[in-house]
């Protein structure tokens, strides 16, 4: 059965509607073509050795999908995904419900959080998708809350790790240490790094910085070597390291010596990236 030959929209001239005609009609007269066995053959190989050299080159990057593992409850209304384990902290997802909140604590080493869905409350600070906050060590938090829910990614947090318990009894302690800096996604100083693509430093920490990476849709950063480990949290759109599609949600870790190949976003993307200083 052929499908239904297609009608031109009301309004379109008659040029149009006979290209469209043409096409319908070229398309239906072609056949498949079945290469030879040998050009077949080579076809596979060459094909197989892509994928072989793709799989090599991106190696040592560990991915998290967004729709990956399980959400594991550790009090009412909040649980968390286990993404990284560092030597100064651990590196999580937090699903909030409506109405939870997370305890107070007290922070053994510098946290910094993206909120990735909904919005929280940090003191009188609400930070909406693409907001981040930073807490210093020895400081301490007030409750965060979230009215509608929400889901934020941390690092550098003893949740997932034997501190936990820990910071939550520091926090009975009233000493509060520097309080909270939060930068929203649209405040700070973006600037161009190739053409369509801005970045935001965050967190300058001597060899290594926290930034936020905006790319226009139809843009592209080089390849990159990574002398460092570097963690990427994906915020909002789709982008190809090399042959690695990221979406929204999805984490990945590039320890040092690792690469990737050029960086780029057909839809445009927003996406929070730590590592080396120059990116």
């Amino acid at each position: 059965m052929k499908p239904d030959q297609p009608q031109p929209h009301r309004g379109d001239d008659t040029e149009s509607a006979g290209h469209a005609k043409l096409l319908y009609a070229l398309a239906a007269a072609l056949d498949p073509i079945e290469p030879q066995p040998t050009r077949r053959q080579a076809l596979r190989q060459r094909l197989d050795a892509r994928v072989a050299d793709s799989a090599a080159r991106h190696a040592g990057l560990r991915i998290h999908r967004a729709t990956q593992g399980e959400w594991q409850q550790f009090k009412t209304g909040v649980a968390m995904k286990f993404l990284n384990r560092g030597p100064n902290g651990n590196s999580v997802l937090v699903l909030l419900t409506a109405g939870a909140n997370l305890p107070v604590h007290r922070h053994r080493w510098a946290e910094e959080g993206i909120v990735l869905d909904g919005a929280l409350y940090l003191n009188e600070h609400m930070l909406a998708r693409g907001d981040y906050h930073l807490s210093l060590p020895g400081s301490r938090h007030e409750r965060i809350t979230a009215p509608q829910g929400g889901i934020v990614f941390l690092r550098g947090t003893s949740l997932g790790g034997r501190w936990a318990m820990l910071e939550l009894l520091a926090g009975l302690l009233p000493h509060r240490g520097s309080p909270a800096t939060t930068q929203h996604v649209d405040e700070g100083l973006w600037t161009e790094i190739a053409p369509g693509v801005q970045q935001h430093i965050l967190r300058p920490d001597g060899a290594c910085h926290s930034r936020l990476i905006r790319m226009a849709p139809r843009t592209r950063l080089p390849r990159c070597d990574h002398d460092r480990d570097e963690e990427c949290m994906m915020i909002e759109g789709d982008v190809f390291f090399g042959d690695v599609l990221m979406r929204t949600g999805d984490y990945h870790f590039a320890p040092a010596g690792s690469r990737h190949g050029p960086i780029e976003s057909e839809t445009g993307a927003l996406f929070f990236v730590h590592g080396a200083a120059e990116f």
